[in-house]
């Protein structure tokens, strides 16, 4: 269902920028590359930093699992 939702809202509003973490705050100072190229490794959600990625792994791992194990991904 979380899955459904986002992909509704990105095909509402589709943004060049994206970071998985929620609490993310500096997104701002990335560039549209580099935001790009830090993807989970095993879902490919996007993040700004590895360190975002690591702040957000405990509440992001269950649903990757998840989406790892139906084989689908953030990309």
């Amino acid at each position: 269902a979380t899955l459904q939702l986002c992909r509704a809202l990105a095909a509402a509003a589709p943004l060049p920028l994206v970071c998985n973490n929620p609490s993310c705050k500096s997104l701002a100072k990335v560039s549209e590359a580099v935001a790009a190229s830090m993807r989970c490794g095993a879902c490919k959600c996007r993040y700004c930093s590895a360190a975002c990625q690591a702040a957000d792994w405990q509440r992001h791992k269950p649903a990757c699992k998840c989406m790892a194990a139906a084989g689908r991904s953030c990309a």
